[in-house]
C-alpha cells in the first residue's frame, strides 16, 4: 500500500530515482509502494506492475520479453517456450533494483508511437501512420509503407521503459526533445508554474512553454482541463506538454 508521505514525495526522495521522472512519486499508477518483488522475493521494497518480464530462453539464451498477464511466451529467435521467470504473483510487480537491472519493463505510449522493450532493444518506435520528426530519422514499417516509425538510440528508449506512466484521462504521450526522451515532471496547473517560473511569473512560463491547444488565454482556467501533463527536456530546459481534451 502506498502512504500519503510517498505519494507526495519524488522518487529520488524515496531513495529511488528514476532519471525520466521528477513529479511526485503519487503521479505513478505504477507505483505500488513497499511489496514483494515477484523477479527477487526480497520483501518491503519499492515495487512497480510492470508490462512485461524479460527472461532469457532456457534453449538458445536469447532475451525474450515475458507479458505479466501471460505465463510464458515464444522465444523470436528459436521459438522455444519461455517461461515466466516470476516467482509469485498474477500479475507480477518488480522492485526498483530488479526495473533497474533490466528485468521488467513498461510500455510507452509517446508522441513517436508506442515503445515496448523489444521496440527499445530494435531501436525503432512502433510509430504512427505519417509520422514526421525534425529531431529524428523515420522510416517505413515493413508491412506497411505509410506506417512511420522513428530512429531512436535503444540506449535512450532503454531508460524510458524503465520509466513508470503518469496518471491521465485519455493516456501518456511521452514527449521528446533534443532527440532524447523528456523528463516528465507532474501535472501543473496555476500554482505549479508560478513555483517553478525563476521570477515567480507562471503565465510568462506558460506561454513560453508548447502545449498544443493551451497557451496563455488558458491561465484561470487550467483546473478546468485534464492536465496539462508538463516535461522538461534535458538538454535545452524548454517546456513542453499536452492535455486531456474533453
Amino acid at each position: 500500500m502506498v502512504h500519503l508521505m510517498e505519494t507526495r514525495q519524488t522518487f529520488a526522495q524515496l531513495g529511488i530515482p528514476l532519471p525520466l521522472f521528477e513529479a511526485p512519486a503519487g503521479e505513478s499508477p505504477d507505483y505500488l509502494g513497499l511489496e514483494q518483488c515477484s523477479l527477487c522475493g526480497s520483501h518491503g521494497v519499492h515495487c512497480f506492475s510492470v508490462d512485461d518480464l524479460i527472461a532469457s530462453c532456457p534453449q538458445c539464451r536469447f532475451k525474450n520479453a515475458v507479458n505479466t498477464r501471460c505465463q510464458s511466451s515464444v522465444c523470436k529467435s528459436c521459438s522455444h517456450e519461455v517461461p515466466s521467470p516470476a516467482s509469485r504473483r498474477d500479475p507480477a510487480v518488480a522492485c526498483y533494483r530488479c526495473l533497474q537491472a533490466g528485468r521488467a519493463a513498461f510500455a510507452k505510449d509517446t508522441v513517436l508511437g508506442m515503445v515496448t522493450w523489444d521496440q527499445a532493444v530494435e531501436g525503432l518506435t512502433h510509430g504512427i501512420p505519417g509520422l514526421k520528426s525534425a529531431d529524428f530519422e523515420v522510416v517505413p514499417a515493413e508491412d506497411d509503407p505509410e506506417w512511420m516509425r522513428a530512429v531512436v538510440p535503444s540506449h535512450l528508449l532503454l531508460e524510458l521503459v524503465r520509466t513508470p506512466s503518469y496518471v491521465t484521462w485519455q493516456g501518456e504521450q511521452w514527449q521528446f526533445c533534443c532527440g532524447k526522451p523528456m523528463v516528465y515532471v507532474g501535472e501543473w496547473q496555476e500554482a505549479e508554474f508560478n513555483r517553478h517560473a525563476p521570477d515567480g511569473d507562471g503565465r510568462a512560463l506558460l506561454k513560453n512553454a508548447s502545449i498544443n491547444g493551451v497557451d496563455e488565454s488558458s491561465w484561470g482556467d487550467l483546473q478546468n482541463i485534464g492536465g496539462p501533463y508538463m516535461f522538461r527536456c534535458k538538454e535545452c530546459a524548454s517546456l513542453r506538454g499536452h492535455y486531456d481534451m474533453d
